[in-house]
């Protein structure tokens, strides 16, 4: 997929970083030069902290699209160029620019683990919160020696830091503030009867407000903020409010003849109109139907690039209309640049997902249905009753392994099956399937490996709720039994791998354990199923989880040194633990388990998707070709309690596209642990049923879509 990652905006945005790059920054200082040219470094007289602070966020837009070191490298450098110019501490005068570096600082920590990044931004948001005061009735002063000046520039902006550090962290009294400047913001500095923002109140200490001023600015991040809450809160309000105010700004400040932003000058204004852009860039991620949003940021950028762009270097002036010339801005640069980041980003989801709108002429229904009924013809064993593990039936051999929870698997992807299509032969199948199971399994569903039982119950679970068949619940109760044997005190808790090693704990055992008796709860409604479920989380949180990032380790102890597997990086794992915290979610209504589960996901995604093409990995075969698979099935469910998370759909739906266009034998229906690559004979049964998995998902996703 090397045409995304070299699109034609894509491309604008590597040229116009180079230009930053290397016409800006000035080793000697450890920072950006405030203009270009700027010889020995003249240019700068002045410290323009918020300036630097977009920088930050530019770079960290190229590290986020191209996964390029250079950019990670650049941000340390900036980090320590900045610290020392500002005199060995990051807090400022002015509260506004304080919350841009917060708000820098910790997209750089999302973007790369630093934890050093995250001190950062937590340092200031202490310092930040002590400009809230009782003037004004309320809301953050715009700097320290002015404290009844209240603007939009300092309440907007400390709102969506406020939100992002609740999603990012979790701490209630985070969300707490966002919901209280958000609405001081409203209250004060909005429009009622249009949605405009405006500036600031009581500047001349006549408490009067500056409705004369009319700044992008103000629109960007009163948008930004309405977003940020919407996400957190499913509220169509916030969501409206953004709508609302982007549609207010169109008409304020847009040229009606050409469509282009207006030229706010230099210094400060430079950058106003790339805030604008920013945020509405996440307005459109976060309303599908935004259309007008995208459209401004294609005209305004096609005008940038066409109109506005120096004739030999991608340099960027106030003016998006006319040729830049002459010396050059940091802040215009930076806006230039966002502009063309957000458009890069916004050009390549719409040629992944685009792409895939083609397939609908065969339904992702209609494509899991075909690799469901490829399953029952190659796999099924008329004998056993059972399925066999690979394909070609003559590869499979007496002594092979008997993959008890691959068999799990099956019963759950023919459970999706029913759930998509109502077809009684779905759950005829799966009740063959779990009887014989059982009598090919010593007339019982016990099992030496806990994790095993796990998935068995899991699976007959959802059989039960199919069918209502007491038969199946009967099954779950006695696992369930089984099961809880496996928590003792080796390693602080926890639920064992396996029978025989009791002193090895591991995600696999643990996470589905959670979610098991999570969903117990959900449907018997016992206290005590819903301890377990807790107990056996944060066991697992506390011990095989990041707690920088909610990347999930496998496990601890294996060799019996207490050691944990870092070096162990399994799609698996995230998709495990990200759904016990999605179901405990649903359990409690306690979102600090729906952050850990957006947390785990924007990690596996980070760590695990290749950053060009967004493609999950090759893990192999055996029991790892069921891991992208379970990650699938559990990012769907998060997907569909949170919609609003458009990189789950679009990284569900890029690998689907890329399975049924390049990865699939068409005429066997048949696919391989490369979603990328045809499949080679022979085919395990774990790695099929990934597949189904995923186009299962696909189908889910393409559903919630229309």
């Amino acid at each position: 997929m090397n045409q995304l990652k070299l699109g034609i905006w894509e491309k604008r945005a590597d040229q116009a970083q180079d230009a930053l790059e290397h016409l800006f920054w000035n080793e000697s200082i450890g920072m950006y030069n405030i203009e270009t040219p700027c010889p020995n470094g003249e240019c700068n007289t002045i410290f323009h902290y918020w300036w630097m602070a977009h920088a930050v966020d530019v770079l960290v837009d190229g590290l986020q699209r191209t996964g390029d070191k250079r950019y990670a490298d650049r941000l340390g450098a900036l980090h320590h160029g900045l610290l020392y110019r500002n005199g060995g501490a990051w807090p400022n005068e002015l509260y506004d620019d304080m919350e841009w570096m917060a708000l820098a600082w910790l997209r750089a920590y999302q973007a790369t683990g630093q934890d050093v990044y995250k001190e950062t931004a937590l340092i200031l948001w202490q310092d930040i919160q002590t400009g809230w005061n009782g003037h004004m009735g309320g809301g953050i002063a715009w700097q320290k020696s002015q404290p009844d000046y209240k603007n939009t520039p300092a309440n907007a902006p400390a709102a969506i830091l406020a939100a992002r550090l609740y999603q990012a962290f979790g701490d209630a009294r985070d969300l707490e503030w966002a919901h209280l400047i958000y609405n001081w913001q409203k209250n004060h500095l909005v429009d009622p009867e249009t949605g405009f923002v405006w500036d600031g109140m009581n500047r001349t200490g006549d408490g009067s407000i500056d409705k004369e001023w009319k700044f992008t600015y103000c629109q960007g991040v009163y948008i930004g903020a309405a977003v940020e809450l919407y996400r957190i809160t499913n509220e169509q309000v916030y969501l409206q409010d953004a709508r609302r105010t982007f549609a207010s700004a169109i008409r304020e400040l847009v040229s009606a003849e050409q469509g282009a932003l207006q030229d706010e000058g230099n210094g400060d204004g430079g950058l106003f109109k790339g805030i604008l852009i920013r945020y509405t860039a996440e307005y459109a991620k976060a309303d599908p139907d935004a259309a007008d949003a995208a459209a401004f940021l294609s005209m305004n950028a096609g005008l940038l690039w066409e109109k506005g762009k120096s004739a030999d270097e991608a340099l960027f002036g106030t003016d998006w209309t006319s040729a830049a010339s002459g010396v050059i801005t940091l802040s215009s640069q930076l806006s230039g640049i966002m502009l063309l980041e957000m458009m890069a980003g916004m050009t390549r989801k719409q040629a992944m997902t685009g792409k895939l709108d083609t397939a609908d002429k065969e339904s992702w229904q209609e494509h899991a249905g075909r690799l469901q009924q490829s399953l029952q013809r190659h796999y099924y064993n008329e004998e056993t009753g059972i399925m066999n593990q690979w394909y070609p039936r003559g590869r499979n051999r007496a002594d092979d392994n008997f993959y008890y929870w691959w068999q799990a698997h099956v019963i759950d992807v023919l459970a999706d099956g029913y759930e998509r299509t109502g077809d009684a032969d779905y759950a005829r199948r799966i009740q063959d399937l779990s009887r014989s199971l059982r009598a090919y399994n010593g007339g019982s569903f016990l099992h030496h490996y806990y994790d095993d039982m796990e998935w068995m119950a899991l699976a007959l679970l959802r059989a039960y709720k199919i069918s209502g068949s007491r038969e199946y619940m009967s099954s779950v109760m006695e696992l369930w039994t089984d099961i809880k044997t496996a928590w003792n005190s080796h390693c602080g808790g926890g639920m064992a791998w396996k029978k025989d090693q009791t002193d090895y704990k591991n995600t696999p055992a643990n996470a589905p354990a959670a979610i098991l008796a999570a969903r117990l709860y959900g449907m018997l409604h016992e206290e005590e199923y819903l301890e377990w479920a807790k107990r056996i989380y944060d066991w697992n949180k506390e011990n095989l989880v990041d707690p920088a990032t909610g990347f999930v380790w496998d496990g601890m102890n294996r060799r019996g040194d207490g050691q944990i597997d870092y070096d162990w990086e399994f799609t698996y794992c995230q998709g495990i633990f990200l759904g016990a915290g999605l179901e405990l979610y649903r359990s409690t209504g306690d979102r600090a388990y729906a952050i850990d589960a957006k947390r785990t996901a924007e990690a596996c995604l980070n760590r695990l998707c290749d950053p060009d093409t967004m493609m999950l990995p090759d893990e192999g075969i055996d029991d790892t070709g069921l891991f992208k698979g379970i990650l699938i099935r559990y990012l769907v469910q998060l997907y569909q309690q949170f919609p609003e998370n458009a990189r789950i759909q679009e990284v569900i739906l890029v690998n689907a596209g890329r399975l049924w266009d390049e990865g699939l034998d068409k005429e066997l229906d048949l696919c391989g642990p490369s979603w990328e690559k045809k499949p080679q004979l022979p085919v395990q049964l774990s790695v099929q049923l990934s597949g189904i998995m995923l186009l299962e998902g696909a189908a889910i996703v393409q559903g919630m879509r229309r």
